[in-house]
């Protein structure tokens, strides 16, 4: 049994550690409240921004600049009230007889937030270079299948479209089945395409051999001349006759 391991692995559990740590000291509900209050300041700045702009142009000139100072005084005044009110609640709760529990939840929640953050890691990396290119030391690591399977959990969550799943497919395969993949396309004329079709039954049909066509033309012409017999023959010479000694 092989128990080595690589610098990802001393990486992935140092940043594990960190975030539970932290987030320990910190305690669920901080953690959880934090976040309430970034995600409500980041949607505060997306709908009440644009209508702060126009105040922020009139104390400086250049446009950029103006919106920079618009969303970080809506950021600012979203975040800062609601960052303070979660501190003075969490500090209740620590000092309360559910302080424990509130740091155990903030474990949990600081491991989750690791494997969250590495696997956000991993699928950039994967993203500037190519899983048949990662290092030994990535290639080789214990933990990879789980942070595989964190990054897959993650663009779950994205919408379904051929870039998604490329970068999909990518990610869950092992560098020797992506080598594969990549030395062996997927054969493009196995698709089925009925303008192909039908070209090719239609130069099946012209290609029939001469002696093939010869027998079908000898039962047409047998059909058709047991359809126009002499009797028919002599009543259409009968007929031009009349006709021609009418006109004169």
């Amino acid at each position: 049994m092989n128990l080595s391991v690589t610098l990802l692995d001393c990486l992935i559990v140092l940043i594990v550690i960190v975030s539970a740590g932290y987030a320990a000291w910190r305690g669920f509900i901080w953690e959880t409240l934090t976040i309430f209050a970034w995600v409500a300041a980041a949607f505060a700045c997306l709908y009440f921004g644009p209508y702060v702009i126009p105040l922020t142009r009139g104390l400086v000139d250049q446009a950029w600049l103006a919106s920079l100072l618009a969303y970080g005084a809506v950021f600012s005044a979203v975040f800062i009230p609601l960052a303070f009110m979660s501190h003075r609640f969490s500090e209740s709760v620590k000092h309360s007889p559910i302080g424990p529990l509130d740091r155990a939840a903030g474990v949990a929640f600081g491991v989750v937030r690791g494997m969250v953050l590495v696997g956000l890691a991993y699928l950039a990396f994967t993203y500037f270079v190519p899983i048949r290119q990662h290092p030994n030391f990535v290639t080789e690591a214990r933990l990879l299948p789980i942070v595989q399977s964190t990054a897959d959990v993650l663009l779950s969550v994205v919408p379904d479209h051929d870039y998604g799943y490329e970068r999909h497919e990518v990610v869950r395969q092992a560098p020797s089945q992506v080598e594969q993949k990549a030395a062996n396309p997927p054969d493009m004329s196995a698709r089925h395409d009925p303008m192909a079709d039908l070209i090719r039954e239609n130069g099946q049909a012209n290609s029939v051999p001469k002696t093939t066509r010869e027998p079908v033309q000898q039962k047409s012409a047998a059909r058709a001349s047991k359809s126009y017999g002499a009797g028919d023959r002599q009543a259409l010479d009968k007929l031009v006759e009349t006709g021609g000694s009418g006109n004169r």
